[in-house]
C-alpha cells in the first residue's frame, strides 16, 4: 500500500499531470481549456464594449454634423438676405441720385441760359424787357431746383460739377448702418461649416470601418481576430481624434481629412500585413507539429502506442493495462445533447455571418451618406449661387435702367433739346438765341458728368443722338446678361447635383431594405433565412453598383471665361455690332465647344447679316447641344424659309407647334411657308387656326379682367409684314426690312400673290376686331372705297405733286379717295411707316358726311409748320377700316436724302 501510494504521489508531481495522468492525457486539457475560455471571454467582452463605444461616438459625430449643417443653412439664408439688401440699397441709391441728377440737368440748363443772356449785354439795364424777364425766370428756375431740394447743393463741387458717386456712397453708408449689405462673410462661414460637415462625415466613415473590424473579429476564432480588433481600436481612436479636431476647429478641415485618410490607408495596410503574418505563423506552426506527433507514436514517450499505422494518432495506454485485441474502430453515435450543440454552433456561425453582412452594409451606408451629403452640399451651394446671381442681375438691370433714364432720358435729351432750339433759332435768323442755346447745350455735356457724350458713343458731327444701345450694353446690359447666364448655368448644376443626391438617398433606402432582410434572416429558423440573406446580398451588390455608376457621372458646367465672352457678344449684338459679336461668340465656343446659347445667338447674328446657311448650322448645333426651345426652332424654320427650303421650314415649324400649339407667331410662319410652297388650302387652314388661337387668348384675357398681351398684336402685324414682303419679292421691290425667299423658289406665284392679298385682308380685319371688340367683326361691309391717291403739299423748296413717290423734304401728304354707301359708320385710319404702325397718326371717327362723294385724310400736321423736320424716307402704308373691316389699303414712298457731299441742302 505504501509503495502504491508513493508511486501515485510521485506520478502526481510530474509536470503537466492531473490525478496521476501524463501531460498528454485527455484529462490534462481541463486547465488549458479554462485558460482558453478565460481568454475568449475577455476578448468577447472587449469587442462588445468597443462596439458600444464606436456606436456612441458615431452618434455624437452625426449629431455634431447635423448641427453644423443646420448652422450652415442659416448662414446661407443670412447671406442671401444681405445680397438682397445690397441690391436694394444700390438700386434705391442710384435711383435717388439719378433723380437728383435730372434736376441738376435742369439747373444747369436754366442757369446757362440765364448767364448767356446776361453776358450778351455789357450792362444789365440794356437788356430788352422780354429778354430780361426770360433771364430772371431762368435764374429763378435754377435757384428753385437747388433751394427746394430737387437736388442737394452739398454735392456740388467747386467747378460746379455734381458729385454723383459721393451721394450714392453716402446713401449706401446710411443703409449699411441699418442692415447687412455684405454677404461675403456669411457665405464664407457657411462654406466652412459645410466643409466641417463633410469632415465629420468622413470621420463617420472611419468609425464605420472600426465597427466593421470589430464585428468581423467577433465572428472569428482564428488568431487573426486580434489583429482585426487592434485595427478596430486604431480606427476608433483615429476617427475620434479627427472628429474632435474638426469639430473644435483646432486643425484645418482639409488637413485633418487628408491626414485621417492617409493614416487610414497606412493603418489598413499594416493591419493587412499583420493579418497575413499571423496566418503564416499559424500555418508554419501547424506543419512543424506533425513530425513531433509522429515521433511520439513510435513509443519514445512512455505509455503511448499506435493502433492504426495509416492514421498514427498516439493513444495513451497505462503501464499495467492488458493489451486488447484489435477492433474495427467505429464512430460512436451522437447524443441528443451533442446534436443540439452542433445545431447551436451552426446557428451561431450563421448569426455571426449575418452580423458581418450588417456591419458591411453599415460601412457602405456611411460612405453613401458622405457622398450624398457632399452632393447635397454642392447642390445647395449652386442653388445659393442661382439666387445670388439672379438678385445681382435684377439689381443691375434695375439701377442700370435708372441710369439710362438719366444719361439718355435726361442728359442726352436736354442736350438734344438745346441743339434743336439752336438750329431752330438759326432757321428763324436769330443768331443771338442760337448762341445762347449752344452755350447751354455745351454746358450740359460738360457738367452732366455723363459718359454718354464720350466719343465712343456720340459724335455730334455725324450723329443726331448718342448711341444709346452701345452705352446701355456697356454700363449694365452686358454685365447683367453675364449674371443671368451664370444663374442659369448654376441652376443646371444645382439640378444635376440634386439628382445625384436624390439617387444616393434611394440607394440608402435600398440598403435599409437589405438591413431589414438581414434582420428577418436572424429571426427566421427555417430555410427562409437563407432566402432573406440571398436577396439582401443581391440588393446590396446591386445598390453598390448603382451608387458607383451615379458617383462616376460627372456634373458639367460652363467655363466662366466662356460665359464672359458670351455676355460680351450679347452686348455687342444688342448694339447691332454683329461682326464683333460673332467674334465674341467664337471665343466663347473655343473655350467651351457645344455652348448652346452661344451657338443660338451666333446664328441670330448671322441672320442679321443674311448668312442663312451659316445660321442654320448654328441652330442645328444648338439643338444638338441640348437647347431645343421654341426660339431655336423658330429661328431655324425661318432661316429655311428665307432660303426657299420650304419642306425643311414646314418640318421644323410643325415640331415647334407639337411642343407648344399656342405660339401664334410660329403658326403664322407655318402658314406662310405652306403658302409660298403653293399649298394654299393647307396655308389657309393654319392661318384660320392661328386666328382661332388669338380669339381664345383674347377671350381668356378679357374674361380674367386682364390686358391682352401686346406681343399678340406684334405677331399679327409681323404676320402681315411677312406677307407684304412675299408680295414685294414677287414684285421685285426691295426694302431694307424685306425678308422673303428667292423669287424662283415660290411655287405658282400668281395664285400665291392673290391668296396673300386675301389673307392680309382677313388678318387685318380680325386683328382690328380683336383689338376693339374682343372678337372678329360681324356682318359685311356694303360701302365702296376707291383706290387711294396721294398728293404732297407744296413747301418753299418743293412743289406739290400727285403720285406714289415723293422727294426727300416733303412735309405733308394727303390721301384722296372716292366713296359711296357710307352712313353713320365707324371709320378708322391707320398709318404704317417702314412696316411699323405709328399709333399717334390713328384717326378714329364716326362718319357724319354724305353717303357718297370724295374725301381726303392728312397726317403729319405737326411737321407742316416745322422749320427743321420733314417726313422720314421710306414706305408709308395707309389703311382704312369701316366698322372694323379693312376696306382699302395704299402706299407711297419718300425718297432717301441726297448724299451728304452732294452740296444739296435738305
Amino acid at each position: 500500500m505504501e509503495e502504491a501510494h508513493s508511486g501515485a504521489t510521485e506520478q502526481s508531481r510530474q509536470p503537466g499531470t492531473q490525478s496521476g495522468m501524463p501531460a498528454g492525457a485527455p484529462g490534462a486539457k481541463t486547465v488549458t481549456a479554462r485558460k482558453k475560455t478565460s481568454k475568449a471571454e475577455w476578448f468577447r467582452r472587449y469587442v462588445a464594449v468597443m462596439i458600444a463605444i464606436v456606436t456612441l461616438a458615431g452618434s455624437i459625430i452625426a449629431w455634431r454634423a447635423n448641427l453644423a449643417g443646420s448652422d450652415s443653412g442659416d448662414l446661407d439664408s443670412a447671406g442671401l438676405l444681405a445680397v438682397q439688401n445690397s441690391e436694394e440699397s444700390n438700386t434705391l441709391s442710384y435711383i435717388t441720385a439719378d433723380r437728383h441728377l435730372i434736376s441738376y440737368i435742369d439747373y444747369v440748363r436754366n442757369l446757362s441760359l440765364a448767364d448767356a443772356t446776361f453776358y450778351d449785354y455789357s450792362d444789365i439795364s440794356k437788356i430788352p424787357p422780354e429778354e430780361y424777364n426770360q433771364m430772371v425766370q431762368w435764374w429763378d428756375l435754377a435757384t428753385t431746383a437747388k433751394r427746394d431740394g430737387f437736388f442737394s447743393g452739398r454735392y456740388l463741387g467747386q467747378d460746379d460739377h455734381y458729385d454723383f458717386f459721393r451721394e450714392v456712397h453716402e446713401l449706401q453708408a446710411e443703409d449699411e448702418r441699418a442692415k447687412d449689405l455684405h454677404p461675403e462673410k456669411s457665405f464664407l462661414d457657411a462654406d466652412l461649416l459645410n466643409s466641417k460637415v463633410l469632415g465629420l462625415l468622413s470621420m463617420l466613415v472611419i468609425m464605420a470601418v472600426s465597427l466593421w473590424l470589430f464585428a468581423l473579429a467577433e465572428t472569428l476564432s482564428h488568431p487573426v481576430k486580434f489583429v482585426l480588433a487592434l485595427g478596430g481600436t486604431i480606427f476608433l481612436i483615429l476617427g475620434s481624434i479627427g472628429a474632435f479636431l474638426i469639430d473644435t476647429g483646432r486643425a484645418g478641415i482639409d488637413d485633418t481629412m487628408s491626414l485621417s485618410w492617409t493614416i487610414s490607408l497606412v493603418s489598413g495596410a499594416l493591419l493587412a500585413l499583420a493579418a497575413i503574418a499571423v496566418m503564416v505563423v499559424v500555418l508554419v506552426r501547424g506543419r512543424r507539429g506533425t513530425p513531433i506527433l509522429a515521433t511520439a507514436q513510435t513509443g519514445t514517450l512512455p505509455g503511448y502506442t499506435t493502433t492504426n499505422p495509416s492514421n498514427p494518432v498516439p493513444v495513451y495506454t497505462p503501464a499495467n493495462a492488458q493489451p486488447q485485441p484489435a477492433q474495427q474502430q467505429t464512430a460512436p453515435a451522437k447524443t441528443e445533447k451533442e446534436e443540439d450543440e452542433e445545431d447551436d454552433n451552426a446557428g451561431n456561425r450563421f448569426k455571426q455571418f449575418v452580423t458581418v453582412l450588417i456591419t458591411t452594409v453599415a460601412l457602405i451606408a456611411a460612405i453613401l451618406a458622405y457622398v450624398q451629403s457632399d452632393a447635397s452640399s454642392r447642390a445647395n451651394n449652386a442653388n445659393r449661387n442661382v439666387q445670388q446671381f439672379s438678385l445681382n442681375a435684377l439689381g443691375k438691370n434695375t439701377y442700370g435702367a435708372a441710369e439710362m433714364s438719366f444719361h439718355y432720358g435726361a442728359a442726352a435729351w436736354a442736350w438734344k433739346q438745346l441743339d434743336v432750339l439752336a438750329k431752330s433759332a438759326d432757321a428763324l435768323n436769330n443768331p443771338t438765341m442760337s448762341a445762347r442755346y449752344r452755350s447751354a447745350r455745351d454746358d450740359i455735356a460738360k457738367y452732366s458728368t455723363s459718359n454718354i457724350f464720350k466719343k465712343e458713343y456720340f459724335d455730334p458731327d455725324t450723329q443726331e443722338v448718342p448711341d444709346q444701345y452701345s452705352f446701355a450694353a456697356d454700363i449694365y446690359l452686358t454685365e447683367a446678361t453675364g449674371l443671368t447666364e451664370r444663374a442659369s448655368e448654376e441652376l443646371i448644376v444645382n439640378n444635376s447635383w440634386s439628382a445625384k443626391a436624390n439617387a444616393y438617398i434611394t440607394h440608402l433606402t435600398l440598403l435599409a431594405v437589405a438591413l431589414a432582410l438581414f434582420g428577418l434572416a436572424l429571426a427566421a429558423t427555417s430555410w427562409t433565412r437563407y432566402l432573406f440573406v440571398g436577396v439582401g446580398v443581391a440588393l446590396v451588390i446591386g445598390t453598390a453598383v448603382a451608387a458607383t455608376v451615379t458617383y462616376s457621372q460627372g456634373v458639367k458646367s460652363i467655363n466662366t471665361d466662356a460665359i464672359t465672352a458670351y455676355a460680351d457678344g450679347r452686348g455687342l449684338d444688342y448694339a447691332a455690332k454683329y461682326d464683333d459679336a460673332i467674334k465674341k461668340y467664337d471665343e466663347a465656343l473655343t473655350i467651351e465647344p457645344g455652348y448652346a446659347n452661344a451657338l443660338y445667338w451666333r446664328g441670330s447674328a448671322k441672320i442679321a447679316q443674311k448668312k442663312y446657311d451659316d445660321a442654320i448650322k448654328d441652330f442645328e448645333a444648338a439643338l444638338a447641344a441640348g437647347r431645343a426651345d421654341t426660339n431655336v426652332y423658330w429661328s431655324l424654320g425661318w432661316s429655311y424659309y428665307l432660303l426657299g427650303k420650304f419642306d425643311d421650314a414646314i418640318r421644323v415649324d410643325r415640331i415647334a407647334l407639337q411642343n407648344d400649339p399656342t405660339v401664334v407667331g410660329m403658326r403664322l410662319n407655318l402658314g406662310l411657308a405652306l403658302l409660298a410652297q403653293g399649298k394654299i388650302d393647307d396655308a389657309n387652314l393654319e392661318y384660320n387656326t392661328a386666328m382661332a388661337r388669338v380669339s381664345d387668348q383674347v377671350a381668356a384675357a378679357r374674361d380674367a379682367g386682364k390686358e391682352v398681351p401686346s406681343s399678340l398684336w406684334y405677331y399679327l402685324d409681323a404676320g402681315v409684314t411677312d406677307l407684304d414682303n412675299l408680295l414685294y419679292r414677287m414684285e421685285d421691290k426691295e426694302y431694307y426690312w424685306t425678308e422673303a425667299p428667292p423669287k424662283e423658289t415660290i411655287v405658282t406665284p400668281d395664285d400665291v400673290y392673290q391668296e396673300a392679298l386675301d389673307i392680309i385682308v382677313r388678318l387685318k380685319t380680325r386683328t382690328v376686331g380683336f383689338e376693339y371688340l374682343g372678337k372678329p367683326p360681324e356682318g359685311e361691309v356694303t360701302a365702296e372705297i376707291s383706290d387711294f391717291q396721294f398728293e404732297s403739299v407744296a413747301t418753299d423748296s418743293i412743289s406739290a405733286s400727285v403720285g406714289y413717290n415723293f422727294p426727300y423734304g416733303t412735309k405733308q401728304v394727303g390721301t384722296f379717295y372716292d366713296y359711296k354707301g357710307l352712313k353713320k359708320d365707324d371709320i378708322l385710319f391707320k398709318v404704317y411707316i417702314n412696316s411699323y404702325e405709328y399709333p399717334e397718326y390713328r384717326q378714329d371717327i364716326t362718319w357724319d358726311k354724305d353717303e357718297q362723294g370724295s374725301d381726303s385724310m392728312y397726317f403729319a400736321d405737326l411737321l407742316a409748320v416745322s422749320k427743321l423736320y420733314t417726313l422720314d424716307s421710306g414706305q408709308y402704308i395707309i389703311e382704312m377700316y369701316v366698322n372694323h373691316h379693312l376696306v382699302q389699303r395704299g402706299a407711297f414712298n419718300i425718297d432717301d436724302p441726297p448724299p451728304a457731299d452732294s452740296g444739296t441742302t435738305p
